[in-house]
């Protein structure tokens, strides 16, 4: 399958390995999210000495080293010499580099984990003789969110300050995730994305099956598919002390997602939980809302979490508490409540993708500088649209039923924003229905009549 979308990735890692500079560039993100094709892809053309971390010992990380080097430099010897230490490593490599290579360090913490005080001996070499060179290029690419930023990243790293530039790879947007399923329509491919989210492994996993039911049948609910355990793997692998991580995650799948909730549900206490949801977040499993009025979100209490992840979400919903059907084959009860329970799975997505289908029309319907959530005591608002300089705010409502929308939902919406506040006496107001199935007539019409109502049908503008 073609490589999807990453343009400004890839136009950033080719400046760097062109300029006349040495270059030192961090990749991080989680699991399958595409890190190494995204590097494969930026290397075209050029030349890509590449070394990929094991969870083997010191020894055979530098035999590894070893050979590859050999290959590449057309070096025999070093098969029956290989390198007994890194500092051979960084002093052959100091002398034999040659322009347009790049140097890739994969999943560099196993690298560190064999060999204890690695970032601290590749600091002296970069400071000492590498960063003179000014065809040196490195790439250190890692999965392990927290080891990535205590080596490389955080300020008592060893390579703190080092990098000329880092990468987070993060999940594709909707748009671009839809690539993966060019012939299905905006619907179909909508229950697929509520699943997979925008990770390209599962996209491409998920790509070979015409229905959503089958997909999740063979790729998730068969103990021999490597999506059955993959969040287990996940968070051993990226995340320390992953039992707190299940925990938070589990309370998050039921919906208790005040600090306060997480407390009670998890035992954590208050000092450590914010530590946990901390790499969480930065991970991209999780995210941290705040209604999207609030003058100071900074310091506002607020504040709730969600799963961000849709595969994290699905897993936590479906797999982890139904563990024992699908280990012994069980699976018509599961596969019924998934068919129940997806609509709403659906329907959060679809509200979560109504920024993108609003940012892609907002020729027609105006420049829009924040969306996000809105709750407060009394109501609750799929999304609010603001423009600060304008001083215009976009009530925004997403319905995925089989259901014509009609005039009663604009009327309902248009009763909660009087309770919003937000600039009023002075701001302008302007209403956003997206709906699967399309609108009565008579709202087609009121919207016809009125430029402040804006009908979106899945995401085509009416």
């Amino acid at each position: 399958m073609k490589f999807i979308n990453r343009t400004s990735e890839i136009s950033f890692i080719q400046k760097e390995v062109d300029a006349s500079k040495s270059s030192f560039i961090i990749i991080y993100g989680k699991r399958r999210i595409g890190k190494t094709e995204l590097i494969k892809e930026s290397a075209k053309n050029r030349k890509l000495l590449y070394f990929l971390g094991r969870q083997v010992n010191n020894k055979d990380n530098l035999d590894q080293l070893s050979k590859t080097c050999s290959v590449f430099f057309n070096e025999p010897i070093l098969i029956g010499q290989p390198f007994l230490n890194w500092d051979q490593f960084f002093s052959f490599l100091a002398v034999r580099l040659n322009k347009n290579t790049l140097i890739v360090f994969d999943e560099y913490p196993y690298f560190v984990s064999a060999q204890p005080g690695l970032s601290t001996i590749f600091q002296k070499w970069w400071d000492e003789s590498l960063k003179k060179i000014s065809f040196c290029k490195f790439i250190l690419c890692g999965s392990s969110f927290g080891m990535m930023i205590e080596e490389t990243l955080s300020e008592k790293a060893p390579l703190y300050g080092r990098r000329t530039g880092q990468i987070h790879v993060k999940p594709l947007s909707y748009y671009n995730s839809w690539k993966f399923f060019p012939n299905l329509s905006f619907s179909k491919f909508l229950e697929f994305y509520s699943v997979t989210g925008g990770n390209p492994e599962y996209l491409t996993r998920f790509s070979s099956y015409k229905n959503i039911d089958e997909a999740i049948e063979q790729e998730v609910f068969t103990t021999h598919s490597p999506l059955y355990e993959e969040i287990d793997f996940l968070l051993k692998e990226e995340l320390r002390e992953p039992k707190n991580y299940y925990s938070i995650l589990k309370s998050l799948a039921l919906n208790r997602n005040k600090i306060s909730d997480l407390i009670e549900q998890t035992g954590i206490e208050k000092s450590s939980l914010h530590t946990y949801l901390y790499y969480l977040e930065n991970l991209g499993l999780i995210e941290k809302e705040i209604p999207i009025t609030e003058k100071h979100p900074e310091k506002s209490r607020k504040g709730i979490f969600r799963i961000k992840d849709q595969f994290v979400h699905f897993w936590f919903q479906f797999v982890l508490p139904f563990r024992r059907e699908i280990e012994i084959g069980e699976l018509n009860f599961l596969m019924k409540k998934t068919r129940e329970d997806l609509p709403k799975i659906i329907q959060e997505n679809y509200q979560r993708s109504a920024t993108e289908i609003i940012i892609r029309n907002e020729r027609v319907i105006g420049h829009i500088e924040r969306v996000g959530r809105y709750w407060n005591n009394e109501i609750e608002i799929d999304n609010i649209g603001l423009n600060e300089n304008r001083k215009e705010i976009y009530f925004i409502e997403c319905k995925w039923s089989n259901k014509l929308l009609g005039g009663n939902v604009l009327k309902e919406l248009i009763s909660k924003s009087q309770r919003v506040d937000w600039n009023k006496g002075s701001r302008k107001e302007k209403y956003i229905l997206l709906s699967k199935s399309g609108f009565t007539q008579e709202l087609i019409q009121k919207s016809k009549k009125d430029k402040n109502i804006i009908l979106i049908h899945e995401d085509k503008l009416i």
